[in-house]
């Protein structure tokens, strides 16, 4: 079980990370558009274009990562699910301010975006020596379970 939510948290990673690089592109949407043109800005420009189609699949991914960490009673994963889901819809709600209202949402949406990188991070680490030593005491029974 462990195993699989290491790979999964290992797959939101390397998604957070594109969603990351598509928007490195630098990008600037007029000061004075209303944001109905925002949008269409958005919507014409091939990289946030698929910024945001990723970041919405990185979303629905969260989401179910955190149904399955409670599923399975695993307080290790259900604390690092619940973390970065609330980073994840944090950095997708400041995207939308950003282009709707212009405001500093920009740097939330990076701040909110590196935060969820990293407790997906630390769950893919953890997660892989979690599953190390479980699988070293399966292989080394104890004194008490002979």
């Amino acid at each position: 079980m462990n195993l699989n939510f290491k790979k999964v948290s290992r797959r939101v990673v390397v998604e957070l990370a594109v969603v990351i690089a598509l928007v490195s592109a630098n990008v600037n949407f007029p000061k004075n558009d209303s944001a109905s043109q925002a949008w269409k800005i958005v919507l014409k420009h091939p990289t946030i274009l698929l910024h945001i189609v990723v970041g919405t699949i990185v979303v629905v991914e969260a989401i179910i990562f955190l149904v399955r960490a409670i599923r399975f009673h695993d307080r290790f994963w259900m604390t690092l699910t619940s973390l970065g889901l609330a980073l994840v819809l944090l950095a997708f709600a400041s995207g939308e301010i950003y282009v709707s209202q212009k405001g500093s949402a920009l740097t939330l949406m990076g701040n909110a975006a590196a935060g969820a990188l990293i407790a997906y991070g630390v769950g893919w680490y953890w997660g892989r020596r979690r599953s190390l030593h479980q699988l070293s005491s399966s292989h080394n029974p104890s004194v008490e379970d002979q």
